[in-house]
């Protein structure tokens, strides 16, 4: 995910190719599903 940042002013800002951030956030919605840490704790991904 590193390799698709660009710089966008400063160190704590970047920018994001809109498809890397979208396939990070499907994943990680994947992980977060198939392993609950809390699972009366209802999450959803923005």
């Amino acid at each position: 995910m590193l390799e698709a940042t660009q710089p966008a002013g400063s160190q704590a800002r970047y920018a994001l190719d809109e498809v890397v951030a979208a396939r990070v956030r499907d994943r990680a919605a994947e992980l977060v599903a198939a392993h609950p840490l809390c699972p009366e704790v209802h999450l959803t991904v923005r």
